[in-house]
């Protein structure tokens, strides 16, 4: 099943997989009428995000827009009785997700440490 929910997410967000990427984390937190999503793709060696990926490849707002509305439909049936996940997946497709209540959750900084190293 996660298998399934890792190659659903890749393609939505293949198109922000710009050429040498090397792993792709996205961060979502999802209610029933809320949510708040944000991906970062390494790329050379560093972590560049979703919006900054916008300006630098010349991809559109509108449709990053819409590809987090996307990924939210595609997303919040599946996350339960947890209120956040972070799935990494590598360019060899190699895929983790991790679930997180929210007391449980990591504060940025410390998920910033945990993932984007």
């Amino acid at each position: 099943m996660l298998e399934n929910k890792a190659e659903g997410i890749y393609y939505i967000l293949e198109k922000y997989l710009v050429s040498g990427w090397k792993k792709l984390v996205l961060r979502a937190k999802l209610k029933s009428d809320y949510y708040e999503i944000e991906f970062f793709v390494k790329v050379n060696g560093k972590y560049v995000q979703c919006y900054d990926l916008c300006d630098k490849y010349s991809l559109s707002y509108d449709e990053l827009e819409n590809d987090f509305h996307k990924l939210y439909k595609y997303c919040v049936d599946d996350c339960g009785a947890f209120d956040s996940f972070t799935m990494t997946l590598n360019s060899n497709r190699h895929f983790r997700f991790d679930y997180h209540y929210d007391e449980g959750e990591p504060d940025n900084k410390k998920w910033c440490e945990l993932y984007l190293n």
